[in-house]
């Protein structure tokens, strides 16, 4: 280290002397040591404790301010250094040095010990090359590649640019010349995978860590139907986050659980469903499952079970938007703009109340008897006034919206902030191109000189060289690397930087993020092919609710089977959890082709609810009235499908009023279209069962268009409607009378049916129904008298005498 010495008065006055006259130098003969430990002064002629004065020295000038100074003591005198002084020939203390007690010694010699001090020391504003030692002379010729001699150092700066020919490069100045991302040097290499570092490179053994920890491809499905067992699954796995489900051309071959897309050519699939529809296939076993089948548009579910490899018809899932119940206690009320109402016990009746006048100032509302409409104008565009949305972008082509005064001011304030076009872009040394702003301008890097061991750094007017020709690192031979802080590069000659490989770390998916298990429910773990029922042919079973992944509140989003229910559904049950933090759904699909829901309610599972359908719920008729009230028509009871529609409307202009009649009424507005709100066609009950997409649904016509018939008495009837496999509506009928009084046994007695079954009688039944006969045990009916008109019924023996009565039943359809 180079110590920054103190030049006395006196030898700052010796030195100058010799830099004047140019007669003698200034001859260092002697280094006098002392232990005083201060702050030298220029004041000082003499060492505060001088110890020892040695004659044997030797040094050199190294630079313009740096002497290089050696001094050796062989004698076997004992002493500490605390300072130490030049002395010329002539006596003077040219310069002195000493450091505070707290830096401590500067060197100690022992008794049997040599002292050897060496140092460079810097003589602050002064010419070294007046200084000599002795009679050694320093000069030295400059040092070349064939002479060896002094040599300037080269600076961290020149280092880098490595321009200059002429310098020696130092350890420190080469430890500058590192990597970066826009030049080739030396790189320090970094160990860790947890560096933000863009000058550094990844080591080899941690290329090795992120190639051994890899997910590799081959652990990715390879299609979105893919089953591989542990294969990772991607987006659109089974179905899974994809809006383009696998469409499947027969719904009985899937034995795969996941999502689908029936279309309406694909084979057995439930009755109305069309292209983009979705199905929910959970499979079991090869030979059993269920599937869910949601109708696109139609609001409609249907469900079905596979048992022993045999599927089950289709059965539609009832649900508040396909069936409304019909109650005697049902009330029924005039709400804001009608009149009359009640409760289902009487017949009721619903009017519509005086309708308001409209103005461009009325509102969509309505009071106790009348309403209102709110006038839509149109939309402001460059011909016509109108509405206007405001736009604060400026970006913006719309011709139909309008600018707000901020995006006006942005506009303003940027076309102030412009360069003009007359400003000129010259290109200086080394580069070509150029010119004012009134065009697109390039500047381009001229082309560069062959670079060799005989070139020089030098710039042209439109071109340049180098002096050094650097090694560049290879796969097989060390070298020069430059670093590359991109993932996207295939460069085999440039090393990833530290960041990269952190990056890599950072954004890599460890083995360890697998799940473990199909039911594996580690946060944030990877799911594989299979997991919770998803995308296998075997769904997990369970003995209970409780045994589910998690349990209880704890219960995960899964796919299951259950071996035995416990929850009087029956057993094997399919069935699919979904979690509602800590209060968990569970929907369970029994072998009859039904759907049922239970909940956790945070201690155990409620009781199941059974969802309605065809399979379980025949909805029962009421005789009750509709009446038809002011604006409307139809009605009547519930014994057949009504209609309450709403009557014919009177003519809207300019001149009609609001007012209402006993089957009209009128309005100032214009009829509702498929972009404007307004007046609509009320569907019939035909039109309800049809599933008419054009016309609106009252509660009367939903009820009466998807209800039975039916004929209560002693001679009667009820209709249970269904769809088949097909698709097509169709009634079970149950009907029920008596044969009359039959006064002798073993005589065929026709019965005639209250009603004709439309398709086929598929059986019969008669009992004994107030008879005095007193040894008639039984009646029958006699098989092959049964049709879809009636049947042949008798006694069941000959005994006895007497008269009685049957009371005979029929079911068909």
């Amino acid at each position: 280290m180079a110590l920054l010495i103190t030049i006395t008065n006196a030898g700052r006055a010796e030195i100058i002397n010799a830099q004047n006259t140019g007669t003698d130098k200034v001859t260092i003969t002697a280094v006098a040591f002392g232990t005083g430990q201060y702050t030298p002064s220029k004041t000082q002629s003499a060492l505060q404790a001088e110890v020892k004065r040695v004659g044997s020295i030797a040094g050199q000038a190294v630079a313009a301010d740096t002497i290089h100074v050696m001094a050796m003591d062989e004698s076997n005198a004992a002493y500490n250094v605390g300072e130490f002084g030049l002395i010329s020939d002539k006596g003077t203390l040219i310069a002195v040095y000493s450091q505070l007690p707290a830096a401590g010694w500067i060197i100690q010699k022992a008794a049997p010990s040599t002292l050897l001090l060496a140092t460079d020391i810097i003589l602050e504003s002064l010419d070294t090359s007046v200084i000599e030692f002795g009679d050694i002379s320093f000069i030295n010729p400059p040092a070349t590649t064939e002479v060896p001699g002094v040599v300037e150092l080269a600076t961290p700066t020149e280092t880098i640019d490595g321009i200059t020919a002429t310098r020696a490069v130092t350890p420190f100045a080469l430890k500058q010349l590192t990597a970066t991302l826009a030049r080739a040097g030396l790189v320090q290499l970094n160990n860790t995978l947890s560096s933000t570092s863009t000058t550094q490179a990844l080591t080899a053994a941690q290329g090795k860590k992120l190639q051994d920890e890899k997910l590799p491809t081959s652990r990715v499905q390879t299609s979105a139907t893919d089953t591989t067992v542990d294969a990772l699954l991607t987006v659109g796995a089974f179905g899974l986050g994809t809006l383009s489900m696998a469409v499947v051309d027969d719904l009985n071959t899937l034995d795969v659980t996941g999502l689908y897309s029936p279309s309406s050519s694909t084979l057995n699939i439930p009755p109305s469903v069309v292209s983009g529809s979705t199905c929910l296939h959970i499979s079991s076993s090869t030979t059993h499952a269920t599937q869910l089948v949601w109708a696109r548009s139609l609001d409609r579910i249907y469900s079905r079970r596979k048992s022993a490899g045999v599927w089950s018809d289709w059965v539609e899932i009832f649900h508040n938007g396909n069936l409304s119940p019909v109650e005697t206690s049902r009330q029924i009320t005039a709400g804001n703009g009608l009149t009359g109402g009640g409760t289902l016990a009487a017949d009721r009746t619903l009017s519509l109340g005086t309708p308001g006048k409209i103005s461009t100032s009325t509102s969509n509302s309505t009071t106790a008897t009348s309403h209102t409409h709110e006038l839509e104008l149109p939309a402001a565009s460059t011909s016509e006034p109108g509405i206007v949305q405001l736009n604060n972008t400026l970006t913006s082509t719309s011709t139909s919206q309008a600018a707000t005064p901020n995006a006006v001011k942005e506009a303003n304030d940027n076309a102030n902030n412009r360069a003009p076009s007359s400003r000129v872009l010259t290109a200086g040394n080394g580069l070509t191109g150029g010119g004012s702003l009134g065009s697109d301008r390039t500047f381009a890097l001229g082309t560069p000189g062959t670079v060799s061991t005989a070139s020089s750094n030098n710039v042209s007017a439109t071109s340049h060289t180098h002096a050094l020709t650097l090694p560049a690192a290879s796969t097989s031979e060390p070298g020069i690397v430059q670093l590359n802080n991109t993932l996207t590069s295939t460069s085999t000659s440039q090393a990833l930087t530290a960041a990269q490989g952190k990056k890599l770390q950072d954004e890599k998916l460890p083995t360890s993020r697998v799940q473990s298990s199909a039911t594996d429910t580690t946060a944030a773990a990877l799911l594989t092919v299979g997991a919770f029922g998803l995308g296998t042919r075997n769904t997990p079973t369970f003995p209970t609710l409780d045994d589910l992944p998690g349990g209880g509140g704890l219960t995960i989003g899964t796919l299951f089977n259950l071996d035995a229910s416990g929850l009087t559904l029956g057993d094997n049950l399919g069935g699919w959890v979904v979690p509602r933090g800590g209060r968990p759904c569970a929907f369970l699909f029994p072998n009859e082709s039904r759907l049922a829901m239970t909940r956790f309610n945070g201690v155990a599972w409620d009781t199941p609810v059974e969802f309605y359908s065809t399979g379980n719920l025949s909805p029962v008729e009421t005789s009750r009235q509709l009446t038809a009230g002011n604006g409307l028509t139809g009605g009547g009871t519930l014994a057949a499908d009504r209609t309450l529609s709403l009557g014919t409307p009177g003519t809207l202009s300019g001149s009609t009023s609001n007012s209402v009649s006993g089957t009209s009424h009128t309005h100032a507005l214009s009829a509702a279209t498929d972009t404007l709100r307004g007046v609509i066609e009320l569907a019939t009950a035909t039109e309800v069962a049809a599933g008419d997409a054009t016309r609106a649904v009252t509660g009367a016509t939903l009820i009466a268009g998807l209800l039975g018939l039916g004929n209560m008495g002693a001679s009667g009837y009820v209709t249970f409607p269904f769809r088949d496999s097909t698709g097509a509506r169709r009634e079970f009928i149950f009907q029920w009378t008596t044969t009359g009084n039959v006064s002798s046994t073993m005589t065929p007695v026709d019965v005639t049916w209250p009603t004709t079954f439309p398709a086929a009688c598929l059986g019969a039944a008669c009992l004994d129904y107030g008879t005095s006969l007193s040894t008639i045990k039984s009646w029958k009916v006699i098989s092959d008298g049964i049709d879809k008109v009636g049947a042949k019924v008798m006694f069941a023996n000959d005994a006895g005498s007497g008269d009685g009565y049957g009371r005979v039943f029929s079911w068909g359809y």
